[in-house]
């Protein structure tokens, strides 16, 4: 299902800057009454949904059309991820077209316009499939008790170091101590630090 939906009210202005949709563009448009027989239709056949921001989605819709569903949160395991292979997050929101950027290396606008049913649709699932490949590697047990004793990427201390794989694969990967682990160096920061170690 790709379309607009008529909210039957006046859209805000600042909601229309964030997504660039305006009351004309939807005035011809279904409203969600009109489209909830075809929602309830197409949830009988799904077991288990993936929606990015699942807290937020899920409220516009009726409560019994995810009695038989399994929902799970994109975002959400998004962010679990990255701040497992960074060691920090400093937002427990995070959204779309960020994700999309930091797992794919691409703009949300080559999959189309922005905040459209198809393009987030594509987007996410984009996402969910490097959240999908990223989990097996920190869920593996030689993953979550390596260590290896190597110069730390920020203090250049020797030490035992845990290692953290970046969140990217295009990225140089680097080695952090437990002290500037939990000092939370920011990702901007630690790839200066990379440049600046590499012309050393």
């Amino acid at each position: 299902m790709n379309t607009l939906v008529n909210p039957q009210r006046i859209i805000p202005a600042q909601v229309i800057n964030i997504h660039g949709i305006n009351d004309e563009m939807v005035n011809l448009s279904p409203t969600l009454e009109e489209l909830l027989p075809r929602i309830q239709f197409i949830f009988q056949s799904i077991q288990r949904v993936i929606i990015y921001n699942a807290d937020f989605d899920t409220g516009f819709l009726p409560g019994d059309i995810w009695e038989d569903t399994e929902v799970t949160c994109c975002m959400k395991e998004f962010i679990f991820i990255f701040q497992e292979l960074e060691g920090h997050f400093s937002s427990k929101r995070f959204p779309l077209a960020k994700s999309f950027n930091v797992s794919t290396n691409r703009k949300i606008e080559e999959l189309g316009k922005p905040h459209r049913a198809l393009t987030d649709c594509l987007a996410c699932s984009l996402v969910w499939k490097w959240c999908v490949n990223k989990r097996k590697i920190i869920d593996d047990p030689q993953w979550k008790k390596s260590g290896y004793r190597v110069n730390c990427s920020h203090c250049r201390r020797d030490t035992f170091h845990k290692f953290r794989p970046r969140y990217r694969d295009d990225l140089p990967k680097y080695y952090q101590c437990i002290e500037c682990l939990q000092n939370n160096i920011s990702v901007t920061e630690m790839e200066s630090i990379l440049v600046h170690n590499k012309e050393e």
